[in-house]
Formats: C-alpha cells, sequence, structure tokens
C-alpha cells in the first residue's frame, strides 16, 4: 500500500518497486520461505507506475518463481474486502489466495464511523458476496478469516458477528 510504503523509508519513495520485490521473492525462495503474507493498508492498490505492475503481478511472480524451482508457495493477503469486484474475486479464487478480511461489526454506520468512509460496510458486503461466488467460505474453496477488533464499540453486537461469519462457512479471528 503505498500509505504505509512512502513514509517507512529514509529515501522516501512512494511505493515498493515491483523489480525490488522481485529481488526479495527469489531470496526468499533460496531461503525456503513457504508462506508469504502481503499486508498494507490495502493490498490490493499497490502499484508500480513506472513499471505497470500491481498486486496480481506480485503474486503471479511469487508463483512463477517458485514454480520455476520445483517449489510451492501460499500466499495470504490481509484485506477490508472493499475493492473486491466479481473480477478480482475470480482472480483471487484461481490463484487460491487465502484471505484475512476485515470484519469487526454487522452495524453499517459503525463499520463505516471505524474505517471513515461513508458507504465501506455497503462495499465490504458486496466484496463478501463477490467472494462467495467464486468459492470463498465453501468447504474446499480458497480459505477465508475474518478480523475483527473486539472493543468497547463492538463489544455488544461480536456474537452475531461470529454466527453470520460461521454461517457464510468463514472463519473468525478476533
Amino acid at each position: 500500500c503505498t500509505w504505509c510504503f512512502a513514509s517507512s523509508s529514509p529515501f522516501a519513495v512512494e511505493y515498493l518497486n515491483f523489480d525490488r520485490l522481485k529481488v526479495t521473492i527469489e531470496q526468499a525462495a533460496r531461503i525456503g520461505t513457504k508462506l508469504f503474507i502481503l499486508t498494507g493498508g490495502e493490498p490490493l492498490m499497490y502499484r508500480d507506475i513506472k513499471l505497470k505492475k500491481g498486486y496480481f503481478d506480485v503474486v503471479d511472480y511469487i508463483f512463477s518463481s517458485y514454480r520455476n524451482l520445483g517449489m510451492e508457495a501460499r500466499v495470504l493477503t490481509f484485506d477490508d474486502v472493499a475493492l473486491i469486484t466479481p473480477e478480482t474475486a475470480e482472480k483471487l479464487a484461481q490463484r487460491n489466495i487465502g484471505l484475512c478480511a476485515k470484519g469487526d461489526t454487522l452495524d453499517g454506520e459503525l463499520q463505516d464511523f471505524k474505517l471513515q468512509t461513508r458507504g465501506a460496510f455497503q462495499q465490504m458486503m458486496k466484496g463478501y458476496q463477490n467472494l462467495w461466488k467464486v468459492g470463498y467460505g465453501r468447504k474446499g474453496g480458497p480459505p477465508i478469516v475474518v478480523n475483527s477488533v473486539l472493543d468497547h464499540t463492538t463489544f455488544e453486537g461480536m456474537i452475531d458477528l461470529h454466527f453470520w461469519i460461521k454461517e457464510h462457512g468463514m472463519e473468525h479471528s478476533i
């Protein structure tokens, strides 16, 4: 995510260069890393503007690099779900990418407040529906865990949220 990386370096670049990611992935393969956890902010927003590369280019490079070495890698992505269109959901499922998705409450107004974005809850629900359509939450489908932050604002509704998550075949991390 541009926002996290931008201020994390004394070089203050605006994004993590795709070529740097390639080198890191190759090094990880050499030392036997098997799991890549892609986080952000929002990993789906990743762009190398100069090379015109994005999130799926990174994931595809991980898989192809490992395949070329006769190895297998897994990818888990932390995501807020709001950007998951039907096309994005299909791409995630085709690659069997595990998701750790955002979900603090079933109260739309409260979720919008927590994310400081009006309409965020509705976008998240659309994202979840797109994921379910391609097999997330189904036995044998790509893995998905909903990550919830328990605090004084979400305590009351956590049981209902937990049952909603389980009813949709997902795991729950609190």
